[in-house]
C-alpha cells in the first residue's frame, strides 16, 4: 500500500470514528437512567412545585401591597392630622 494512501485512510479514520462514535453516543444518550415516562413526570413534578412557589409569592406581594396601602392611609392621616 502507498504510503500516501495508508496516510490518508488513517486520517479518515481518525476523524470518523469519533464523528461515528459521538453520533451514536448522542442518539443513545441515557437521560440519567430514566424512562421518557419517569422523566416526563419529574418534570410535570417540578412544574407543579414552581406553580406552588409562584401562587406563594403572589399571595406574599398581595400581601405586601396592603401593608403599603396601609402605611401611605397611616402616613396621610399624621400628615392631615399636622395641619
Amino acid at each position: 500500500m502507498d504510503p500516501g494512501t495508508a496516510f490518508v485512510l488513517l486520517l479518515f479514520g481518525l476523524v470518523t470514528v469519533p464523528i461515528f462514535l459521538g453520533v451514536v453516543a448522542f442518539l443513545n444518550r441515557d437521560t440519567d437512567g430514566q424512562q421518557p415516562e419517569r422523566r416526563d413526570e419529574e418534570l410535570a413534578q417540578r412544574i407543579r412545585t414552581v406553580t406552588r412557589r409562584l401562587d406563594d409569592l403572589e399571595r406574599q406581594v398581595a400581601d405586601l401591597e396592603q401593608q403599603v396601602d396601609a402605611v401611605a392611609q397611616r402616613v396621610e392621616d399624621l400628615d392631615t392630622e399636622r395641619t
